[in-house]
């Protein structure tokens, strides 16, 4: 058996540069950290175990000040990270609506480990 899994996702995933907090809709509390986006889905860090098929009502912003966008989410697959302490849980966005997908798209543009990359031969 592979370590590495067959990929799945028909859209480009980007890093974050910032982990910004997911949280859970009804209660406010953090649910976890962002770690890539794409238009159709998210994965995020936890210190929570996530069931797979469970469908999770989430909230996320850029910047604290701002109006959260909200969005619903299932729980594709959630793995032990390589801190004991936290998993790794790939989120499938339902029915995304423009404000999730402006937010996915900003966080790409503006704020992926991408975005900042240099063209080696433009030094």
């Amino acid at each position: 058996m592979s370590f590495f899994l067959e990929e799945k996702r028909t859209r480009e995933r980007r890093r974050s540069i910032y982990y910004l907090q997911v949280r859970d809709e009804k209660s406010s509390d953090a649910v976890g950290r962002l770690v890539d986006i794409s238009d159709e889905g998210l994965m995020i860090v936890t210190s929570k175990s996530m069931q797979r098929g469970a469908v999770h009502a989430l909230n996320l912003s850029v910047d604290e000040a701002d109006e959260p966008i909200h969005f619903r989410a299932e729980t594709r697959w959630c793995r032990p990270d390589a801190n004991p302490s936290l998993y790794m849980v790939g989120l499938h966005v339902l029915d995304p609506e423009a404000g999730y997908l402006a937010l996915a798209r900003l966080i790409k543009v503006h704020y992926s480990i991408e975005s900042f990359r240099v063209d080696e031969e433009s030094l």
